[in-house]
């Protein structure tokens, strides 16, 4: 990277680079499950300003936050979310970097970010999902934080009406 990189907050104008981000990260998973990231634009926007808003205020219900280049184009190279599971409790997820910067600290900086911003609010457990086999995304939870990695469980849904 040439420029330096800065953890903050989603803005209203990183819509379109974290959408960008998302579609370069996610391209196979979301032509299989059919969605447009682009079509969530409007989405991102809106709690983008949520977030500006309901920060002063502390009543953030679900924050984004990116790693950008400081530069003027400030290109989002990272991001991930937090949302709040419970009283003190926030859910670290949908994270993802670029293809081109993984492997040089921008995920580990945006969780050290998140949950340094979730102790901050009050709250004492955060948590979150992650593939097995993505040991780069697993070690900074383990060596950074100290955190244990649970075993993997299984979860079955059943369609409603099929319980006998």
């Amino acid at each position: 990277m040439s420029h330096r990189l800065i953890v903050r907050d989603l803005r209203p104008s990183d819509v379109d680079s974290l959408c960008s981000l998302l579609v370069s990260s996610f391209e196979r998973e979301y032509a299989e499950q059919g969605l447009d990231v682009w079509g969530f634009r409007s989405h991102y926007r809106l709690l983008a300003w949520l977030n500006l808003l309901l920060r002063p205020l502390r009543l953030e219900f679900f924050k984004v936050s990116v790693a950008v280049t400081d530069d003027a184009a400030a290109r989002v190279l990272g991001t991930l979310a937090s949302l709040r599971a419970g009283p003190r409790a926030w859910y670290q997820g949908f994270g993802a970097v670029s293809p081109e910067t993984r492997g040089q600290g921008v995920y580990k900086r945006l969780i050290r970010r998140t949950l340094e911003d979730v102790a901050a609010r009050g709250g004492a457990i955060g948590g979150g999902e992650i593939r097995v086999d993505n040991h780069g995304a697993m070690r900074p939870y383990r060596d950074t934080f100290g955190t244990r990695v649970l075993p993997v469980q299984k979860l079955y849904l059943i369609e409603p009406g099929r319980v006998a």
